[in-house]
């Protein structure tokens, strides 16, 4: 059913507009195909998520489970994390209940890396490892995101290969480390990211620091693998 130009269906409009209600009735009258695209090949999902309308997208996620594998969850992640909206990417963390964020390659900044930090922080756990390598997060957003490990507990492995760091992200991070600690990651990736001796310095100080203090309150041995800049 056509709504408009375009090729929308009436529940690609009322996805983009936020509207939950529409949504939802749509789907139960099953008036529309949940999977159709319009003439720029969106789904109403793909407009919810790019929208930010986290309620909406909640809704359709639960119509389509496919939309829930790998490659899809890359897609809806990206968008989601370039308009900023925290939520919604919350909403696809819960629905799709990962064990693993595979959010490799897709060209994801400093600010997205941010958005990405707070809905790991409203998500609060169940995730076990976050894959952000070859990206360019820059020093705020891996600093974002190591902050995050503290309330999203569950992760034990983080991959920020790749994201042109440098010192000074090396340092930010290791800011975070020494402030908050590293939560329960075990294995940091930061390959390949031009790295210099100030950068080695701040965080081999900030490791040992957390190291200590688990040593100390936990009574545990600390196990952590960082691999090489």
């Amino acid at each position: 059913v056509e709504s408009g130009s375009g090729g929308n269906t009436a529940l690609h409009a009322a996805a983009a507009e936020g509207d939950t209600a529409a949504v939802r009735r749509l789907l139960e009258a099953k008036e529309c195909d949940v999977g159709a695209e319009n003439e720029d090949e969106e789904t109403a999902a793909e407009l919810a998520a790019e929208g930010g309308h986290a309620a909406a997208l909640a809704a359709l996620l639960e119509a389509h489970e496919d939309w829930l594998e790998d490659d899809e969850v890359r897609r809806f992640a990206r968008l989601t994390l370039k308009g900023g909206h925290a939520k919604a990417m919350e909403v696809l963390i819960r629905a799709a209940e990962l064990e693993e964020l595979p959010l490799k390659r897709l060209a994801l900044e400093e600010g997205d890396a941010e958005c990405l930090a707070t809905a790991l922080v409203l998500t609060g756990g169940g995730i076990e490892r976050v894959e952000l390598g070859f990206n360019s997060i820059g020093a705020a957003g891996a600093k974002a995101v190591m902050e995050a490990m503290n309330k999203h507990a569950s992760v034990t492995e983080l991959g920020l290969a790749s994201n042109h760091l440098g010192d000074e992200g090396i340092r930010q991070l290791s800011d975070a480390i020494f402030a908050i600690g590293l939560g329960m990651v075990r294995r940091l990736d930061l390959s390949s990211n031009a790295c210099g001796g100030e950068g080695a310095f701040a965080l081999a100080s900030a490791l040992s620091a957390a190291r200590d203090v688990a040593e100390a309150e936990e009574g545990y041995d600390f196990p952590l693998k960082v691999l090489d800049f």
